[in-house]
């Protein structure tokens, strides 16, 4: 063959090389994976029921000084989220009666450890130094100086989970009312009438941060990673 013609094909086959190069096309093995994302939002359910065989809630007639009664309440948290606050507040179901002024809180008992202050020698009692409270105070919200600090928020009301409640836990509570005796007559007080409701109000724990969809949020609704 003529150097000519070496030449000539040596120039093609370079041709060649170079447009392969330069347009040609590559396999190449691939593989993917997707993460598949789920958010359900979880519930606050407070469910408020008795406790051993006391009575939910006083429902007496023919009452009279000098007596007293007491009732217990469980506040279980039956929903999926914790609960942060659970706010008590009185309302007057009834006619406004001098009753309002006479009955008392004799005494209000937080009955499930850990309570707030447990080295304190009236652990889970919710009034200081045994002070009572009328239900017309009650009503009023007056708490101040009567109900421990520990369970009064900043804008005054009455919280009686301050520890937070988790679901499936719950808190027994005792409270005791009271007719006082004077030891003087009390006939203005014959024949009234007091009705007054106990209301919860269940608030959620503050959710600005979660730790990585933890269980503590109940967020893993479908944490597969599907590979292809």
């Amino acid at each position: 063959m003529s150097l000519k013609k070496k030449l000539g094909l040596g120039a093609a086959t370079a041709a060649l090389g170079l447009s392969l190069i330069g347009g040609g096309t590559f396999a190449y093995f691939n593989d993917t994976s997707t993460i598949h994302n789920g958010f359900q939002s979880g519930t606050l359910v407070l469910n408020v029921t008795k406790a051993w065989n006391f009575p939910l809630n006083f429902d007496l007639k023919d009452v009279k000084p000098g007596q007293s009664w007491e009732r217990q309440f469980v506040l279980k948290n039956d929903g999926s989220l914790d609960i942060g606050n659970t706010f008590m507040t009185v309302t007057n179901a009834g006619p406004d009666s001098a009753l309002l002024d006479t009955l008392k809180v004799n005494y209000f008992v937080d009955a499930t450890p850990p309570v707030v202050d447990p080295g304190a020698p009236d652990a889970g009692y919710l009034l200081i130094n045994s002070q009572d409270v009328t239900l017309r105070e009650a009503l009023n919200g007056d708490w101040a100086g009567k109900i421990k600090p520990q369970y009064i928020t900043p804008d005054g009301k009455l919280n009686l989970t301050p520890l937070g409640l988790a679901p499936t836990a719950d808190n027994r509570f005792r409270i005791q009312i009271v007719f006082p005796e004077t030891g003087a007559p009390q006939n203005a007080l014959q024949g009234l009438t007091a009705k007054v409701d106990f209301h919860f109000d269940a608030r959620q724990t503050n959710g600005q941060h979660q730790d990585q969809n933890g269980p503590n949020n109940g967020n893993l609704v479908n944490p597969d990673v599907e590979n292809h």
